[in-house]
């Protein structure tokens, strides 16, 4: 599963909306069109900046917000017997910020019968996954996974339109009943 745009709110958060309030003053995630930004690199490449920046402050990932529902989600992962998760998770910045983006994670992993291990290099551990989590299309379509869960943001939007094979989740608490069903 991805964190960002999965668990983590990386791009709607109120710290991220503070610090482009000069540059950006309207931003919100649905400014964002396209999951790498081009769309804000070509009309604001300021704010393009802030954002990619705040990537690799480890302080920022650390205290980034998870989304409402995801304890809940967690709670009934908990509950699926022999369940090995695969975090991948965007670092840019060095080890302060894989410590950071571990760190973050094991809050939220209060159960020891979730067994997981993070992929920060290249995203390539999930290829080998039953189910796949993601919030960006491209990760989606290189994924060979048997199920594909998106998680609906304004940027994915086109892309659930035109792939009726994805399960579109709401939210991570959302996909984490698709898995159940799945899983039953």
């Amino acid at each position: 599963m991805d964190v960002d745009g999965v668990l983590a709110d990386l791009l709607n958060n109120e710290e991220l909306k503070a610090m482009l309030a000069d540059a950006f003053p309207n931003y919100n995630e649905d400014c964002i069109t396209v999951y790498d930004f081009a769309d804000i690199k070509e009309s604001n490449p300021i704010a393009e900046k802030i954002i990619r920046d705040s990537f690799s402050n480890p302080e920022y990932m650390r205290r980034l917000p998870a989304y409402e529902g995801v304890l809940e989600g967690f709670e009934r992962l908990a509950n699926i017997p022999e369940l090995d998760i695969c975090i991948h998770t965007l670092v840019t910045g060095g080890y302060d910020v894989i410590k950071a983006r571990k760190e973050w994670i094991e809050e939220l992993n209060r159960h020891d019968a979730i067994r997981y291990q993070i992929d920060h290099h290249k995203k390539t551990m999930f290829n080998d996954s039953y189910i796949v989590i993601e919030d960006a299309p491209e990760n989606l379509e290189r994924s060979n996974a048997t199920h594909k869960i998106l998680i609906a943001h304004g940027y994915n939007k086109q892309y659930a339109n035109e792939h009726p094979e994805v399960f579109v989740a709401r939210d991570f608490n959302h996909a984490t009943q698709i898995i159940a069903e799945l899983l039953s």
